[in-house]
């Protein structure tokens, strides 16, 4: 299917003519199809929120000569570097490196300006994303340039000539998902133009590291291993004949491997590096079974190797570790990697314990000039050290985590959830719960409850947080600042085979809040759990609704090392959905692939698998249509089986029908495996997808598929939330981002969907006040109680009312009205939404309505990856312009009171504030006061104030005056008025009170009177401000009575020196400052100084005129 998108550079080459008739029309036009020109919503944007706490890095690099420069790979977040020993982090490949997966990184010494990168972390474990190649920079990383071997899968090393940029040599794994012929060591002779494999063992086992000896760059070793991620085990090691360490003695052209002394049976992953000061030495750290793994050395070049310490403390989860590097000045200090971090000054006879900013250690980049220097890779981050080890930077400048998931509050402002890999459980506030600007990101976020992998889901009101480890389920009061465990029947799962555990539940087990009752939870392991007393007691509310094959059944890692942490729990829960229109509907999904349903609040479930979805895929999540009852979409993940095709299915019946929305070519790629997607709850049929690489949205309810990358960097979207008119976005590798106020695109969707009836709720929660109790669950049963054969739960299980607990003590829920719209909440108690008016695509100029706004208070951040971004507080306006502005044809924006008034103007040219301009206009937090006119989409943001006053001068600039913009306005109705090309569009908006200041009992009332009192006293500043100008120009000039100009001017300004005293102009300023710094009532004392005030500039100003006479 042709993706059709309308070109508009015609428009640029025919618009001499503003806003001409020919304008290019937003909506392309097929014969069944209608898609978006992308320019009209060109400027939504992202912003990062972190938190700023480092995720796993697998990829590091130094430049020798520069030894405050360092380049990071993380593992979804790309490439970031450092000019400052790690103080700061930049990141340098946003937009440029099609994937955030870096696998190794080498900075060339022979230029320090040519870098590569190569895409793939090693780390294989289960959210691990795919490499797509090498790419090299030959501007110290300023740009990237693809440099080939997209399907190599995941590079281990990578190492540049020491002598020749052009001379790369690449370890790679291959695709961790499936053997092929597209592994083993590569090499470029032209900087990677052109790449030639030069050691190939077979299809299954490659390479993963790779060193060279710097004195003879001919000499070349390289580990092997045969490594596989399989949804329900680790593959790593196979025969000892294929496996181990190989060595090229002519720069690669040929190979002989080198193992006497290796083991003979089974050999696994092989790291191994060159001692530079001696490379006789070379060092292998190696995988094998019991006594026979561990640090291997040779001390002649490779021709037999002997076994110096085979202690298990250096071998832990070896396809994930399993590392060793060497001083290029001491052949005998060598420090290996796994969980903790471990260095040996006797040649790796016996090693100490190096203390690192967090565990799970993998690679290190020593100076080879000042060995003291190094940096070190983590699951937290990379950590720089100046002193061999003693301290470190800091990872708290890294906004690089990897999140499996997001939810949200109804607090205000809102908190977003999400756990995050090798580290807690955190939420965050999408802006500052307080009005000033934190000093550091810490103080933006709190630890939460469960653990790095689990779910984690809010009550709406925030106070309790229940959350996840590994199956291990926890009720977190923030009051109490405690975490309650109540486990389903706690069994210690930690190494054991799946088919002997009572409950099979994933590392990442799903929770999920009832959408009508916040008190009622459930839990997902091969069953749905619920508990209405917060986990006190737990009922099954499920057969088990997963496939159970017997492949599952297995003891994770082979044929060398088990590895059972309960990522490989195959047959498992990975997604639930309460149903938000009907609470007798829930939805679940499991990791082997099979998606049931049940209608009646568990008493039966029917599987509901897409007959045309291949078996075994992970069911990665389910969404319930806000909008039609009996319709869900479901996204399935299965690159672990090595397919690569997104899968993401729509029923509108329940299940009982599916129809695929991406079959490759209708927007997202065939190679981009689906994690999420999330219809908006206002309107229909617009959908939000993620994927491993990036965003999208369709307009058409999945008939097309349009890129929603934005400025997005490339990463893997793990979910999206939308919540209050903003777009909630977790990544696997770059935390938390949100695009504020997405009211545009469902504009844009209303005018391909033609669809206009009012919406229920876009709250999947109801506020604690506004609880709608479903019907009464079915008894539950105890894992006692035989499980029912798997042709019964596909036909429709009924289960057992014989259980000690019960699952729900709630009532039926009430009958519908006769009439009442089955697609819109449970008869008449669904709050109904506004129309949404569809863009008009045809239009010349088109401003969108814009979304209410609140009047707020917090500091705007932005312009720092280490720190959050905060957008400025104020109303979007967001306007269309099909052609570019002619010469003369300005654009005008006003913003109208209720009662018609201008509060404020704005036009696009580069000159002061239009109404009020008198008074200065100048705009604060950075905000642009020129309209955008781009052809397409334009958001410009109205600071929700009225005109300032003239900028401070002279004194010591304590008085607090208006340096910005003037006094807020007051909540109320507003209207945007745009002018351009002739045209003149209205759209009525709203400006609402903090609910916090409510809460406090400030009213409206309160903040209406302090606008007009701040105004009041912006004009007492502002003609104080202008007088004291004219008295200033008087004396200068020698004009009028010197004397008393002189006297008039000294009353009127403070003398600059430090703590003089305050006169007239900075004495107005610090009433100003005293009623705007909150929304408040004002004080009786700030009336009684400004009328004294007044009555000081009725004599103040009198003077003054006569003087200027």
């Amino acid at each position: 299917m042709k993706k059709l998108f309308l070109l508009t550079f015609a428009v640029a080459v025919v618009a001499p003519l503003a806003y001409s008739h020919v304008a290019s029309r937003v909506l392309a036009q097929s014969t069944s199809n209608n898609v978006i020109n992308p320019n009209a919503y060109q400027d939504l944007r992202w912003r990062s929120i972190g938190p700023h706490r480092g995720g796993r890095s697998t990829a590091a690099a130094g430049v020798r000569t520069q030894p405050n420069v360092f380049y990071m790979g993380a593992t979804g977040g790309g490439v970031w570097k450092t000019e400052n020993y790690g103080i700061t982090w930049v990141p340098v490949s946003d937009g440029q490196i099609a994937t955030g997966s870096i696998g190794a990184i080498d900075v060339s010494d022979s230029n320090p300006n040519v870098v590569y990168a190569g895409t793939g972390s090693e780390a294989i474990r289960s959210n691990v994303i795919l490499g797509r190649g090498v790419y090299k920079s030959t501007d110290a990383g300023r740009t990237w340039q693809f440099a080939g071997l997209k399907d190599a899968g995941q590079i281990g090393q990578l190492k540049v000539h020491p002598k020749n940029p052009d001379i790369v040599y690449v370890a790679a794994l291959g695709n961790p998902f499936g053997w092929g012929p597209e592994r083993g060591v590569f090499r470029t002779k032209d900087g990677g133009k052109s790449w030639q494999k030069v050691l190939f063992i077979n299809d299954q086992t490659g390479a993963v590291s790779v060193a060279i000896n710097w004195s003879n760059p001919n000499e070349i070793y390289a580990g092997a291993w045969r490594g596989q991620r399989k949804p329900w085990t680790i593959i790593s090691g196979g025969p000892a004949s294929e496996g181990g360490v190989y060595k090229s003695i002519d720069g690669g052209d040929r190979w002989t491997r080198v193992g006497n002394g290796f083991p003979d049976d089974l050999i696994g992953k092989v790291w191994l590096d060159v001692a530079q000061s001696n490379p006789k030495v070379v060092y292998a750290q190696v995988e094998a079974k019991g006594a026979k793994g561990g640090l291997y050395r040779t001390s002649d070049a490779g021709a037999s190797w002997t076994l110096v310490n085979s202690s298990q403390r250096l071998r832990a989860r070896p396809f994930y570790f399993n590392k060793v590097f060497v001083n290029p000045k001491d052949e005998n200090e060598v420090y290996v990697t796994e969980l903790g971090f471990h260095r040996s000054t006797d040649g790796g006879r016996t090693f100490t314990d190096v203390n690192t900013p967090h565990g799970d250690n993998h690679i290190v980049w020593i100076n080879p000039d000042n060995p003291s220097i190094l940096i070190e890779t983590n699951d937290g981050g990379a950590n720089i050290t100046q002193d061999g080890g003693r301290s470190w930077s800091t990872q708290m400048n890294q906004p690089t985590a990897e999140l499996y998931m997001v939810d949200a509050d109804e607090q205000f402002p809102y908190r977003l959830y999400a756990p995050q890999q090798d580290n807690s459980t955190y939420y965050v506030s999408n802006v500052p719960p307080f009005a000033w600007g934190p000093d550091e990101p810490t103080q933006t976020w709190f630890q939460a409850s469960g653990c790095e992998s689990g779910q984690i889901r809010p009550t709406p009101d925030g106070k309790i947080i229940y959350g996840d480890c590994k199956g291990e389920f926890g009720r977190y009061n923030i009051e109490t600042g405690q975490e309650q465990h109540y486990w389903v029947y706690p069994q210690q799962r930690y190494g054991k085979n799946p088919k002997d555990m009572r409950y099979r539940f994933v590392r990442q087990a799903p929770i999920e809040v009832d959408a009508h009752n916040p008190k009622v939870v459930y839990h997902g392991s091969q069953y749905v759990h619920k508990t209405i007393d917060g986990g006190i007691h737990w009922a099954r509310l499920s057969p088990d609704v997963t496939a159970n094959g017997p492949e599952g059944e297995v003891t994770s890692g082979e044929p060398i090392t088990r590895d059972m942490t309960g990522e490989e729990v195959y047959a498992a829960l990975y997604s639930m959905r309460s149903s938000r229109l009907d609470p007798n509907v829930f939805w679940t999904g499991s990791n082997d692939g099979p998606v049931h349903v049940t209608k009646d609040n568990g008493r039966t479930w029917k599987n509901v698998t897409p007959k045309d979805l291949p078996p075994g895929g992970r069911v990665h999540t389910i969404e319930d249509s806000p909008h039609r009852r009996g319709s869900a979409y479901v996204s399935v993940y299965r690159m672990y089986l090595n397919d690569f095709k997104p899968y993401l299915y729509m029923t509108n019946d329940f299940g009982e029908h599916w129809t695929l929305l991406t079959d490759g070519n209708n927007g997202i790629p065939g190679n981009q495996p689906m994690h999420v997607v999330r219809e908006d709850p206002e309107q229909e049929g617009l959908l939000y997808a993620g994927t491993l690489e990036g965003a999208y949205v369709s307009f058409d309810q999945g008939k097309h598929w349009q890129s929603l990358q934005q400025n997005l960097p490339a990463t893997a979207v793990t979910d999206f939330k939308v919540h209050h008119g903003d777009l909630l976005a977790s990544t696997m590798g770059r935390s938390f981002w949100i695009m504020d106020n997405v009211a545009p695109l469902r504009q844009l969707a209303a005018s391909v969907m033609k669809s206009s009836r009012p919406r229920s709720t876009d709250s999947p929660n109801q506020p604690a006040g506004d609880v709608r109790l479903p019907a009464s669950a079915p008894a539950a049963f105890d894992g006692a109680t035989a499980r029912p054969s798997r042709s019964a739960e596909r036909e429709g299980w009924q289960p057992d009312q014989g259980d000690v607990v019960r699952a729900s003590l709630q009532q039926p829920a009430p009958p519908k009205p006769v009439g009442a719209d089955p697609r819109v909440g449970p008869g008449a108690s669904a709050p109904a939404r506004s129309v949404i008016k569809p863009f008009e695509p045809n239009a010349n100029v088109f401003l969108f309505t814009p979304s209410s706004t609140y009047r707020t208070r917090h500091a705007a951040m932005s312009g720092r990856p280490d720190m959050p971004e905060y957008p400025p507080v104020g109303a979007r306006i967001d306007y269309y312009l099909a052609a570019p502005s002619g010469p003369g044809s300005d654009i005008k924006l006003d913003i109208l009171d209720a009662a018609g008034k201008v509060v404020r103007s704005y036009t696009s040219e580069s000159r002061g504030g239009g109404a009020g301009a008198g008074r200065g206009g100048r705009r604060g937090g950075a905000l642009p006061s020129t309209l955008p006119i781009k052809i397409g989409m334009n958001r410009f943001v109205w600071d929700l104030r009225y005109p300032g006053g003239p900028a401070a001068s002279g004194g010591d600039m304590e008085g607090g005056g208006f340096g910005a913009g003037g006094p807020l306005v007051a909540p109320g109705a507003y209207r945007a008025r745009l002018t351009a090309g002739g045209v003149t569009k209205t759209e009525s908006f709203t400006v609402k009170i903090d609910p916090r200041v409510v809460k406090d009992g400030v009213t409206v009332a309160d903040l209406a009177e302090q606008t007009k009192f701040a105004l009041k006293v912006r004009d007492l500043l502002a003609d104080a401000r202008q007088l004291a100008a004219r008295v200033r120009q008087a004396l200068d000039a020698k004009r009028g009575d010197q004397a008393k100009l002189q006297s008039v001017w000294d009353r009127l300004t403070t003398k600059s020196g430090p703590y003089e005293d305050q006169m007239f102009v900075d004495q107005v300023s610090n009433v100003n400052r005293e009623i705007n710094q909150a929304d408040q009532k004002i004080g009786a004392s700030a009336y009684e100084r400004f009328n004294d005030l007044m009555k000081e500039w009725t004599a103040l100003k009198a003077e003054g005129e006569s003087a200027l006479r």
